[in-house]
């Protein structure tokens, strides 16, 4: 029987299922975002579909590519919160620092908590 260490092991599960809770909620608000936003446009068939597809699928397969490799997805999270980040800055940077930091932290905050919350779960079953 293998021993587990009582300290890491909860912390790891809770960690994983609360950035996996994280995940799914950001990419099905984001797929319900482009759809809304593509039906009140009255976008053709193929119009929603890039709609919906642009941000929210991307998400969902991010989702589930954090299903199965924790480590890679925090690594990609992380990568995908410093973007939008760096994106909305470039974009909107000429409205203040404070203005960035506020809209911005809305906007990357969701892969940026998931991105650590698999590190942490990673790097605390490392220790197992």
């Amino acid at each position: 029987m293998q021993q587990v260490e009582w300290r890491a092991w909860p912390a790891a599960r809770w960690e994983r299922n609360t950035g996996r809770a994280i995940l799914l909620v950001w990419a099905a608000f984001w797929i319900w975002f482009g759809l809304a936003s593509g039906l009140s446009e009255h976008l053709s068939w193929r119009g929603l579909l890039i709609h919906t597809a642009a941000p929210g699928m991307v998400f969902a397969l991010m989702a589930a590519l954090a299903w199965r490799y924790e480590r890679v997805a925090a690594w990609l999270l992380l990568a995908v919160a410093a973007g939008i980040l760096f994106t909305y800055n470039e974009m909107m940077g000429h409205w203040g620092l404070l203005h960035v930091l506020k809209v911005g932290s809305i906007l990357a905050g969701p892969p940026l908590l998931a991105g650590l919350l698999f590190y942490c779960s990673w790097r605390s079953r490392l220790g197992r």
